[in-house]
């Protein structure tokens, strides 16, 4: 299989590829450029798709690897890959650049409401705790009080 000319023909066929592209999810588009793929390629669609699938993972693991700088490397210094098919897959470079997550609470805040929170609900935990074990001391010291025995002095025997 001609893996630099399925590169090429599927880079021409952009939803194909390209998640932004408002026909990426039509599922007719989808098929019937997948067949054209196949017929320039004189192939199966199954085993295309399978090969590109390959393609496009292996670029993303390398593409993760390259943005990927070790301690102390220079701002500048960029690890290119050398598997023989980066160069030719670098416009799905956008397509699988991981996405920052984003909230609408700052990291910050979300920190001190953590701490603010794990902070009262182990104040909770402990006042529980020393409110448990008041009342079982207190129903101890109780029952130890009221059970008496009765006293044998002081009483007349009749």
């Amino acid at each position: 299989m001609d893996v630099e000319k399925l590169i090429n023909i599927i880079y021409e066929k952009k939803p194909l590829w390209d998640m932004t592209d408002k026909s990426y999810h039509m599922r007719d588009i989808q098929r019937k450029l997948w067949q054209e793929v196949a017929t320039e390629m004189s192939g199966q669609v199954d085993e295309l798709k399978t090969k590109w699938r390959g393609l496009r993972d292996t670029f993303r693991k390398e593409f993760n690897k390259s943005k990927k700088q070790k301690s102390g490397d220079g701002a500048e210094s960029v690890v290119t890959s050398k598997w023989a098919y980066y160069k030719m897959l670098l416009f799905l470079s956008k397509t699988v650049e991981r996405r920052k997550l984003h909230g609408n609470v700052s990291p910050q805040k979300e920190n001190d409401n953590k701490s603010d929170s794990e902070t009262e609900s182990t104040l909770e935990v402990a006042d529980n705790r020393n409110s448990q074990s008041t009342i079982q001391e207190s129903s101890q010291q109780i029952s130890n009080t009221d059970i008496q025995q009765p006293s044998t002095s002081g009483t007349k025997a009749t």
